[in-house]
């Protein structure tokens, strides 16, 4: 905007300076043609032509450089939108590059972030299936024990109920028939305690 008032100003002053000019040479002409009169009617007459003849001229230079300033101006005022119009395009490209570089660093590390986050969990996961499997054996082989201990225990109460005072041979056959007759009761003992 101040480019243009500048112009302005240098174009009024140029305008001003060609009125000078014109001016004085109208004034020089006029003496020299006063020099050359002889009659004052002659002189009144030369000053009235050369005064019309000035004037003429004067308005036919004010029109011609008149239209070469407004020319002018629009000449410049184009080429100063088509500056500014650059200039800002350029500045808008370059925040725009600015801003997508620093989109493009924040997207990375948040994906670089999210993968370092997705292997932690991933070992965790790993690490604590480990020990549920480890807890669980342990549970399982304790639950084992403790079934085993049971079953060892009703066997040994029922072997000591059927026992009793027979022979080796005759406890044997008597604990066979006596383990099949109680198939049942044994199997929902052992159920029970487990």
């Amino acid at each position: 905007m101040t480019i243009v008032i500048f112009i302005l100003v240098i174009s009024a002053v140029v305008l001003l300076i060609l009125i000078c000019v014109l001016v004085l040479q109208h004034f020089y002409e006029s003496m020299q043609k006063k020099s050359q009169v002889t009659s004052p009617e002659d002189a009144a007459a030369l000053s009235r032509n050369a005064k019309v003849q000035a004037q003429e001229r004067f308005i036919a230079t004010l029109e011609k450089e008149t239209a070469a300033l407004q020319k002018n101006l629009q000449i410049q005022a184009q080429s100063i939108q088509t500056t500014f119009t650059k200039q800002l395009s350029d500045m808008t490209n370059t925040q725009l590059k600015a801003y997508d570089q620093a989109l493009a660093t924040v997207l990375q590390k948040t994906l670089k972030q999210m993968q370092e986050v997705t292997v932690k969990s991933e070992r965790q996961r790993q690490l604590t299936e480990q020990l549920v499997e480890a807890e669980l054996a342990k549970s399982k082989k304790a639950a084992q024990e403790v079934v085993d201990k049971k079953v060892a225990e009703i066997l040994v109460s029922y072997l000591a109920e059927v026992a009793g005072d027979l022979d080796y041979q005759q406890q044997k056959d008597y604990l066979f028939k006596s383990l099949e007759a109680n198939i049942d009761t044994i199997k929902k003992d052992i159920e029970h305690s487990v």
